[in-house]
């Protein structure tokens, strides 16, 4: 090339516009797989978020004090809960399925479940001293007595909690969506 002159790029198929009927056709696929994907795993998480709001709502009805005591809970059991929440297993077993190693994906499923059967212990005995964590920080012992019921309750509910979180996404990694959204 001459200097100043501007550079020259090869034309490649892909690069090039339009693009052919069958490069359409192509990314149309790749495009509706990812929506048969996305969809499943989007109810999913809405579904959650559906949930808690109807949780709220009803205790809202049955009384702000109920109400009260289960925000104030959510706001210890949400900050200690997060040492559970595992989402590297997505990357682990999407890899593992991706290159086609079936055995390494269940391992990793397995390593995961080891791991955090280790820290659910530390985040069910944290999630049963709310009551005193919240009076250390003066929350009003009409609150803490509520709050600490509500802990206890999602305390005993934290091992199937986990391991279906665990199991939703082995399953999600190999394109089986449906135990997510039932």
């Amino acid at each position: 090339q001459q200097a100043g002159s501007e550079p020259t790029t090869a034309s490649t198929p892909s690069s090039s516009w339009p693009a052919s009927a069958r490069e359409i056709r192509t990314r149309s696929r790749e495009a509706w797989k990812l929506v048969k994907l996305a969809v499943p795993i989007f109810i999913s998480r809405a579904s959650w978020v559906v949930m808690k709001a109807t949780d709220t709502s009803l205790l809202g009805h049955a009384g702000a004090r109920y109400l009260d005591a289960a925000a104030t809970s959510d706001l210890w059991t949400a900050s200690t809960g997060v040492f559970v929440q595992s989402r590297v297993l997505s990357t682990f077993c999407g890899q593992a399925f991706g290159a086609g190693n079936k055995t390494l994906t269940g391992i990793w499923l397995q390593i995961s479940y080891v791991v955090l059967s280790v820290m659910c212990v530390f985040v069910g005995v944290a999630w049963c001293l709310t009551g005193p964590v919240l009076r250390a920080l003066r929350v009003p012992e009409v609150t803490v007595v509520d709050a600490q019921y509500y802990a206890l309750v999602l305390a005993l509910c934290l091992p199937v909690r986990v391991a279906f979180s665990q199991l939703n996404v082995f399953f999600s990694c190999q394109k089986i969506l449906r135990p997510g959204m039932v």
